[in-house]
């Protein structure tokens, strides 16, 4: 599924090899949240995202029929989702691995 990702630390960005030429790198982002002008060019178009949402299955949602518009880093890992009236939905980067602790 495809995004923009601001996502300079992965090492699958287009822009992670250029991650030092920036001043500052987005993390801290949350659903919903802005995003500064600051960061307008780290964000590129890539076809990362794996939902892991239930909601897909069980409520018949194709993921393909949303745009998930920003993905950034948030607490370490990379967020982003869709907020529609009744529920939200997240995905995750196919690039990271992530463990249940």
């Amino acid at each position: 599924m495809k995004t923009r990702c601001y996502c300079l630390y992965c090492p699958n960005h287009p822009l992670h090899s250029k991650q030092r030429d920036f001043k500052d790198i987005l993390t801290g982002w949350w659903l919903g949240d802005f995003i500064s002008s600051v960061y307008d060019e780290q964000g590129r178009l890539v076809n990362c995202l794996n939902p892991v949402s239930s909601a897909f299955s069980e409520l018949n949602i194709d993921p393909d029929d949303y745009e998930f518009e920003t993905t950034a880093y948030s607490d370490g890992v990379a967020v982003t989702g869709i907020e529609e009236e009744g529920f939200n939905i997240f995905a995750n980067c196919k690039n990271e691995t992530y463990e249940e602790v």
